[in-house]
């Protein structure tokens, strides 16, 4: 599939997501960006998901460090 997600499927996932956190009010931002973060992951195409996933464990099993260690 591998497109950018619409700003309407945002806007709606964001939605879905007020409504799953009880219509809480002044989480519209951290709403929008999980759901522009989701529907951007869902939109890749599998090798680029499997890429990311393997990117993101190898950052959290260095504690974010990976190829930025200083050579002192």
């Amino acid at each position: 599939m591998n497109r950018a997600p619409s700003t309407q499927e945002i806007a709606e996932r964001a939605y879905e997501l007020y409504l799953k956190n009880g219509c809480r009010e002044g989480l519209d931002m951290e709403h929008w960006l999980t759901a522009e973060r989701q529907l951007t992951v869902e939109h890749m195409d599998p090798h680029q998901r499997l890429f990311r996933a393997a990117f993101l464990s190898m950052m959290a099993l260095s504690g974010g460090q990976w190829g930025l260690r200083s050579r002192t």
